[in-house]
């Protein structure tokens, strides 16, 4: 399935969703439960990331030999920000929702290395032949300031779906990779000769070696993505309303512009959301 075409559609469902919506304000007349005569609606945003990049990364780029790739790595995150929610009108079950959120977007890849005789002393200090085995690791830091404008519609009585592109900027945007023995306990890596001007670190008694820790190398200083979303309201009859929901983001933009690296996420969240007298 070609994804980007998907997002573009759905960005264009949206545009079309939105003057439709311009055009029937004027025939409805369904009050929807909540909504407060000439208001608009803003409060606080939180909740959980689930980050998901898939990428194309080399452990050892510059490496004659063939290496093991980074394909996909998951962590946790969390959002929190500010929301402005402005209905088309007092009887519109449509309405603008723009949001302003710190976001995390980390990500932890795992590859399994190489399995290889090893030559190690035992406890009588005389030399015997082990297998070794190693794991090369890479963490990511991904942190943002994201902006979402997102279209909002009234499916099903309290049931609402949001479309619309999301922006960020990225803030933090650190890689560390490393390179370890697992195992025998004993084994430690022979540290090479020029291993200060090639930028390595040797940790954990030689055990591991940190191949990168720095920033992510020409790094996007934007990322963009597409947002689709349920939420549920749930109306308290008070000044306030609690609305919970779950989004996909699917980017469309790159992490660097010399790798194929993308960032996707899940976000589940909930807004608390207060009417305020209408500015218009």
């Amino acid at each position: 399935m070609n994804f980007k075409l998907l997002a573009l559609a759905l960005l264009s469902f949206t545009l079309f969703s939105i003057s439709s919506a311009f055009a029937q304000d004027d025939e409805s007349s369904t009050d929807m439960p909540g909504l407060k005569s000439n208001a608009v609606y803003l409060g606080p945003v939180f909740g959980y990331n689930r980050a998901m990049h898939t990428a194309d990364l080399a452990s050892f780029p510059d490496s004659v030999v063939k290496c093991p790739t980074f394909t996909n790595g998951v962590a946790n995150g969390f959002h929190a920000g500010i929301f402005y929610e402005q209905p088309f009108s007092a009887a519109s079950k449509h309405s603008i929702i723009l949001r302003a959120l710190y976001s995390t977007l980390p990500a932890s890849f795992t590859q399994t290395g190489d399995e290889y005789p090893s030559l190690v002393k035992d406890a009588t200090g005389a030399q015997k032949i082990i297998n070794s085995v190693t794991e090369h690791t890479l963490d990511v830091v991904y942190n943002t300031l994201s902006f979402d404008l997102m279209y909002k519609f009234k499916a099903i009585k309290d049931l609402v779906v949001t479309v619309g592109p999301t922006f960020d900027l990225p803030f933090t945007r650190t890689l560390t990779q490393k390179y370890k023995i697992i195992k025998p306990d004993n084994a430690q890596f022979s540290r090479v000769d020029n291993w200060e001007a090639l930028g390595y670190r040797y940790e954990d008694n030689d055990r591991t070696i940190v191949v990168f820790d720095d920033q992510i190398k020409e790094s996007a200083s934007l990322r963009a993505a597409i947002k689709v979303g349920v939420q549920y309201e749930i109306m308290t009859g008070k000044k306030v309303d609690i609305i919970p929901g779950v989004f996909y983001q699917y980017a469309l933009t790159k992490v660097t512009s010399v790798d194929d690296w993308s960032v996707h996420a899940v976000q589940v969240g909930v807004d608390i959301r207060f009417a305020v007298p209408s500015p218009f």
